[in-house]
């Protein structure tokens, strides 16, 4: 396939794969000029749309659109086999291809092979082709007109010559004659442009001027005989025309791809000229001021570009200009005369026929009417194309920018740019990640500010997918080639190129995390001789050596024991550990903070308080907190815990999974399927009590004979120690939502398919599908009826659409909430003799809304029940709550009402004393804001601005940065005891609210975005809770960030 080099280098590749998104078209430019064309398309969910267009130069040939699906008697093509084909009349030597379908959630199509089907005869192919072919009208892609001019002229002429004569069957060759004439205006002239042109310029010259006399002439024919023709065109050469007693409009269009129609006819310019075409006086007007711009109606009406201007000179800049020549036929009043003067055939437009005793008056007539009445101009154009190449002589030029971006460092030595990469990968770093930040340390300029393009090329393979980690023993530093290009070309007819060098080297500069064991008092056998086991985590080497300087056993006495770490890289950490082995223990004594040194506190203000103790054997002090206050709750930090090893440790690329295909393919299954035994490319996940961490991704493999390996979704859930217990493959475009309700052992999975039709699967804690709610033909419970009423979303309907999160209480009620904000309940009751068969699928029945607010306008994201059956929603910049469900006197249950929300609070409006909202720091006293009884308010968003400082709040009323508020519509989590945590992405931090709404304490990210140390977790999407720990997921990194619920650890008997 002929593909130009230049645009090979701007294809937008992932992983290995060209996709086809819907923000970025994919351009091919080709060095020859291809009439047909086949392009693999992968499609995995069978919904992608596609149009086609085709280019010869800058000048759009035509267009196709492409879907899986089409209407009988459309004009859209199908997708067939895996590709998509096009044959075009006229050659073309650029596309671009370009997604338009509405499933932006779908997983994008892979372009795959380019080639040129075969036109053999009777071949596939040729009737594929023949069934989705373009008709652009080029002569040198389909029939040449002279078969549509030769057979006609030959027949006018024969009747011509013999109506002349006083016999007969002049009156028949008269009408032969008329008709023979009329139809040759409706066959395409021969248009043949003139040859390509080629120029040279001077250094530090851009563009070439040639000088075109005049852009457009009538070319005159009669008989086969011109009558008027133009020679002098310019520099670039003269047009060659053929017709037959035709007249034929030639203008070259430069700048002006097509050109201008005037849609009506001006009454005034008809009366003075006899022009029935309504575009002459477009034309007219151009030749008689030059003028670019001018309207059809005396300056009034549409404006239109002029066509050609006379003397006018062309600017062509460097590189390849390709211009279009268009001649149309014309059809006047004359050839449409069907009156027989006798001695004059139909169609005589001159004066050679006197000697045959013509009536010389009544010729003269026919002439001057023919000159003076011009007729119309036909839409028959022919095109053609004429380069002109301008040599593009001076290559781009490479500047090396030395610098620093997140873990890259560039240094320039002896010229050459030296980068050192912090590796944040086991092993390594994957290069995908990274090159676009090495080309930002390259500036690329071209003489005549051209486009280019920057690559890079690898001294082996293996170094295209991944940089090994350098280390004292083991140098694996390389060199890669940066080769910049512009699009030429130069007297080669090629690009011009650059090419610097850069020396790349993956180091390893941050300590493993060390937690050590929990320190230890040991009183009854008087000696210790198992420390525990430490918790060590490295993000570069899975297995960190640890040790300890403890001699064991240890007997009586206060030990401090020294844990190391120490990874490949020889970076180390430390962490003491505390073993008090005694033969009799002396209690600790706790001070109490009463009377003086009693802490005071403020409704609604946290308050700190410092604990103080002392115990005479030096032991390690933890505090049992055993009688709660009655009134009020305690607030306190989420202390970042520890990273957990939950990332890809062992990431497999498409080649290895390729070569696992082959393997089976071999032994004759080409169609297995495996599941991968680690996460990848997890999307959300949440962890039990227990230990167990469900997780979807897209682990589970499976391999086809012809296509590439595909990975496809899945619910997996890995034990505590990491490895897989099970996995379910989840035949659905997009997973939105994971919700785990560990009381109730149930898992719920709410998906999305092609045009956003949801589902909701419910799963037990093995991963055992129990149930697929089918959401698509609702019926209203109370009636049985479709669609009584439709459905609260944009474009109503039956079939619920957008679901992001979903939940099923005690009652069998599903909740529903979609991309909107609505949250939509119904009714899952199972049928007494329902069975979990190879489909278990049931479709629910439809009761209502439950938010009264509007349904459209707003955002939704996840769903929570507590242990109570009350449901909790994050929508439209707050925390709601719900009462819960019930059963009524009908035996039916019923959703609750609105408890209330939490978030930003300005006004309350709450009647009495009671207070709803805390006005000071704006936000709301727990659950019990309305939207009757709290309000926000505008005036405030220049105080609520200052303190997010640069993250703003966009204008936002709903919007804050202060404890209690939300930057954005949070996601949550509930843990056992009712606490509610939710990730408000908008201020990088996970905030915690005591069961009733209570602010209780936030773990904000240490950094700007996805890092990887501690606490730093980036923008939070994904939060999961358990009795003692909460996750974030870092899907940026692949990293599982743990969190401690509380500082205050009870780890045995001895308290103060």
């Amino acid at each position: 396939m002929p593909l130009a080099r230049f645009h090979l280098d701007q294809l937008p590749v992932e992983r290995g794969q060209v996709v086809l998104s819907h923000e970025q078209a994919l351009e091919l430019g080709f060095s020859e000029l291809l009439d047909r064309l086949a392009i693999g398309v992968h499609d995995p969910a069978g919904q992608a749309m596609l149009v086609l267009i085709l280019f010869r130069g800058e000048h759009e040939i035509g267009r196709q659109v492409y879907a899986h699906r089409s209407v009988p008697g459309s004009r859209v093509a199908l997708i067939r086999d895996g590709a998509i084909a096009i044959a075009s009349d006229q050659a073309f030597d650029r596309i671009e291809l370009r997604r338009i379908d509405g499933a932006h959630d779908a997983p994008a199509p892979v372009i795959g092979e380019l080639r040129l089907p075969s036109v053999d005869e009777g071949s596939f192919e040729k009737h594929w082709l023949e069934n989705q072919s373009l008709d652009a009208g080029d002569p040198r892609g389909g029939l040449d007109p002279m078969y549509c001019i030769a057979p006609l002229a030959l027949a006018y002429n024969f009747s011509f010559g013999v109506a002349l004569w006083p016999i007969p069957a002049a009156t028949a060759a008269g009408r032969a004659a008329y008709a023979s004439n009329l139809a040759l205006k409706f066959c395409k002239p021969r248009l043949t442009a003139p040859p390509d042109v080629e120029h040279r310029v001077p250094a530090g010259q851009c563009e070439v001027e040639l000088a075109q006399p005049h852009m457009a002439f009538s070319y005159g024919n009669a008989l086969g005989v011109p009558i008027s023709s133009q020679s002098d065109w310019g520099e670039l050469g003269t047009p060659q025309v053929l017709h037959h007693n035709t007249s034929v409009d030639v203008v070259l269009l430069a700048g002006n791809p097509r050109p201008p129609s005037a849609k009506s006819t001006d009454l005034n310019f008809l009366l003075s000229s006899a022009s029935f075409d309504a575009s002459d006086k477009i034309y007219e007007s151009c030749r008689d001021d030059g003028s670019v711009r001018y309207s059809q109606f005396e300056g009034e009406g549409p404006m239109y570009e002029c066509p050609y201007v006379q003397d006018r000179t062309l600017s062509f800049p460097v590189g390849r200009t390709t211009v279009t020549w268009r001649a149309n036929p014309r059809v006047g009043p004359v050839d449409l005369l069907t009156i027989m003067i006798p001695g004059v055939p139909p169609g005589a437009k001159t004066e050679p026929w006197r000697t045959i005793l013509i009536n010389l008056f009544r010729e003269t007539v026919l002439i001057a009417l023919d000159a003076s009445v011009d007729g119309w101009r036909l839409p028959n154009a022919q095109v053609d194309f004429q380069r002109v190449t301008v040599f593009d002589e001076i290559p781009p030029t490479i500047t090396p920018l030395p610098g620093s971006e997140g873990l890259v460092t560039a240094d320039l030595v002896d010229g050459i740019l030296h980068v050192t990469i912090q590796a944040d990968e086991v092993g390594g770093v994957s290069r995908r990640r990274y090159e676009n930040i090495l080309r930002g340390f390259l500036q690329v300029t071209d003489a005549c500010d051209r486009p280019t393009t920057l690559n890079a090329a690898f001294p082996t393979e293996a170094l295209r997918s991944f940089w090994p980690l350098s280390t004292p023993t083991d140098d694996n530093a390389f060199f890669i080639t940066w080769t910049a290009r512009d699009p030429g070309p130069n007297l080669d007819g090629l690009p011009n190129e650059t090419t610097t060098t850069m020396r790349i080297e993956v180091v390893d500069l941050m300590p493993p995390n060390l937690v050590a064991p929990p320190d230890i008092v040991e009183v009854d056998t008087g000696v210790v001789s198992d420390l525990g086991h430490p918790a060590v985590f490295d993000l570069v080497d899975l297995n960190p050596q640890v040790s300890h300087d403890a001699e064991l056993p240890l007997g009586l006495g206060l030990h401090e024991v020294t844990w190391t770490a120490v990874d490949a890289s020889g970076n180390s950490s430390q962490a003491v550990q505390i073993v008090n082995v005694k033969a009799d223990n002396i209690e600790p004594v706790a001070l109490d903070l009463t009377g003086p040194d009693r802490a005071e506190a403020v409704s609604f203000e946290p308050t700190p308080i410092r604990l103080y103790g002392f115990d005479a054997d030096d032991d390690p002090l933890r505090f049992q907190i055993e009688d709660r206050p009655e009134n009020g709750f305690f607030v306190a930090p989420l202390y970042p815990y520890f990273i957990e090893d939950f990332r890809i440790e062992r990431s497999i690329s498409t080649e290895e999974l390729e070569a696992i295909c082959d393997e089976a393919a071999d032994e004759g299954n080409p169609n297995r399927r495996f599941e991968l035994d680690f996460p990848s490319e997890p999307e959300y996940m949440t962890v039990t009590d227990d230990g167990r961490t469900y997780v979807t991704d897209r682990g589970h493999i499976q391999c086809r004979p012809s296509d590439p390996v595909q990975r496809e979704g899945r619910m997996a859930v890995f034990g505590n120690d990491g490895s897989l217990i099970n996995a379910q493959r989840i035949d659905v475009d997009r997973i939105r939502d994971v919700v785990l309700d560990a009381g109730r052992e149930r898992l719920y999975l709410t998906t999305r398919a092609g045009g956003g039709h949801s589902s909701l699967i419910v799963y037990d804690l093995d991963i055992q599908q129990q149930i697929f709610y089918r959401l698509q033909n609702l019926r209203n419970r109370s009636d049985g009826l479709a669609c009584s009423p439709v459905l609260p979303q944009p474009g109503g309907g039956c079939t619920l659409n957008d679901a992001n999160s979903g939940v099923v209480d005690d009652n069998n009620l599903i909740y529903i909430l979609n991309q909107h904000g609505a949250i939509l309940v119904l009714d899952g009751t199972l049928p007494d003799d329902f069975v979990c068969d190879d489909t278990c699928s049931h479709t629910p029945t439809y009761i209502g809304v439950l938010n009264e607010d509007s349904s459209f306008n707003g955002i939704g994201t996840e769903l929570g029940l507590d242990a109570q059956g009350r449901l909790y929603a994050g929508r439209n910049d707050r925390l709601y709550r719900y009462t819960s469900s019930y059963i009524a006197e009908d035996g039916l249950a019923y959703p609750g009402t609105l408890d209330g929300w939490l978030g930003r609070c300005d006004i309350d409006l709450a009647p009495g004393d009671q207070a709803v909202c805390d006005v000071t720091n704006h936000r709301s006293l727990g659950f019990s804001c309305t939207d009757e009884i709290c309000q926000v308010d505008e005036a405030f968003n220049p105080d609520e601005q200052a303190i997010c400082g640069d993250l703003g709040i966009g204008g936002q009323p709903r919007w804050g940065c202060r404890p209690g508020q939300f930057r954005g519509t949070p996601a949550l989590d509930l843990a056992p005891d009712g606490t509610v945590y939710a990730a408000d992405g908008g201020n990088q931090r996970i905030q915690r609210f005591s069961a009733d709404g209570f602010f209780a304490g936030q773990a904000r990210s240490t950094g700007s975005g996805s890092g990887f140390v501690i606490g730093d977790f980036g923008i939070p999407r994904n939060i999961s809770v358990n009795s003692s720990r909460f996750y974030i997921l870092d899907t940026d990194t692949n990293l599982l960030h743990i969190s401690l619920l509380t500082p205050f650890v009870e780890i045995g008997h001895d308290y103060a």
